[in-house]
């Protein structure tokens, strides 16, 4: 469990759609929200559009960084439209032809299999990829505007063509189909399902509780007596004593037939817990960059997320800021580190390998 804080008072939320902003660039036309029941669709579809939408959102983010590294977003944003088309051509049994101008080559062919109807966006995407190829191929970078240009008509793309083609609101598709871990799972989807009540700081603590849960798992406990583990850095330090508990030790030690001055002690009591905390604070980071997750990020989830505290009874306990107010970004940055926790771990325990020779040992 985190640092405590007094409860605070929940704070106003904002449901339903976010409202587009006021300057959107691409084609608007026929906006329409048609849903269906994401049931519907075979897991393999749900879990793909998971996939698409995690990368809209890394593109989100992407988008939101200085000049030049925001620059990136532009292969990210392409990346997940291309992908979306691909899987809505499969979706509707259209073939896509092998020759011919991306744009053209999809729009035209998927625009058959709609009975109908048409993809939204056509414009907007023919200049995300023109901003593609010049930054791909040309090196010639795109500037704020064109980032900003792109994430408004991406945005469009996916909002609009989602329920389109897969009958479920683009905002609506779960990205915690993407994770493996049982438990994680199933406490991202309650997660989404209280963010969908209302209940925003009981969202984000399910969140901070699914993280807890697999990052303090398994994958830091040692394989065998003979192998620690590469990832777990040390042994835990799951309850340091305080430079109060220590010295009171030291001062009244039965050990030892010399007194220890009370200041001696006082010293050497502050500096066993210094060392203790530094050593429990790089082991903490070592294993979050192990994992191959940016630093900043997870400070960042630490700092958004309230601390929980789990009661012998099965209760869970909140400990929010006093003026905490977490926002539907918040809760989708949150959400979005947790996911790739997830399939960072899961890679991790693909390749945890006992050799056979260690086996033997173990028997």
């Amino acid at each position: 469990m985190r640092g405590q804080s007094s409860p605070g008072v929940r704070a106003p939320l904002m449901m339903g759609r976010l409202r587009k902003p006021k300057a959107v660039w691409g084609d608007q036309r026929h906006h329409v929200r048609v849903t269906t029941q994401p049931a519907a669709l075979k897991p393999h579809v749900m879990e793909r559009l998971a996939f698409i939408r995690l990368l809209h959102q890394q593109a989100d983010e992407q988008s939101r960084l200085p000049g030049p590294l925001s620059y990136t977003c532009i292969l990210t944003y392409h990346d997940a439209t291309e992908l979306f088309l691909m899987l809505a051509g499969e979706q509707l049994d259209v073939s896509i032809p092998e020759k011919g101008r991306f744009v053209d080559r999809y729009f035209d062919s998927i625009d058959k299999g709609l009975n109908g109807a048409q993809l939204s966006g056509r414009k907007g995407v023919a200049r995300l990829t023109q901003f593609r190829n010049n930054f791909k191929h040309d090196h010639a970078w795109p500037g704020l505007d064109g980032v900003e240009h792109s994430r408004a008509d991406a945005s469009v793309f996916f909002e609009e063509n989602t329920p389109k083609v897969f009958g479920v609101a683009f905002d609506e598709i779960d990205m915690a189909d993407l994770v493996v871990q049982d438990s994680a799972r199933k406490l991202l989807k309650d997660a989404k399902a209280e963010e969908a009540s209302g209940d925003r700081i009981k969202a984000m603590a399910l969140l901070a509780e699914a993280f807890e849960g697999i990052f303090d798992g398994q994958y830091w406990k040692p394989v065998s007596e003979r192998d620690p583990g590469a990832y777990r850095f040390g042994k835990e330090i799951h309850y340091p004593m305080a430079a109060r508990d220590i010295r009171a030790v030291l001062e009244h030690s039965r050990e030892s037939r010399k007194a220890i001055h009370t200041e001696d002690a006082g010293e050497l009591a502050a500096q066993l817990e210094a060392v203790t905390s530094t050593t429990h604070a790089l082991q903490t980071a070592m294993r979050v960059v192990a994992l191959g997750i940016e630093y900043h990020r997870y400070d960042k989830f630490q700092k958004l997320t309230p601390s929980v505290e789990h009661m012998r009874n099965g209760d869970r306990r909140i400990y929010p800021h006093p003026d905490y107010a977490p926002t539907s970004e918040d809760f989708a940055y949150c959400e979005r580190f947790l996911v790739t926790v997830a399939l960072r771990l899961a890679e991790v325990e693909a390749h945890r390998v006992t050799p056979p020779w260690e086996q033997r040992r173990q028997r």
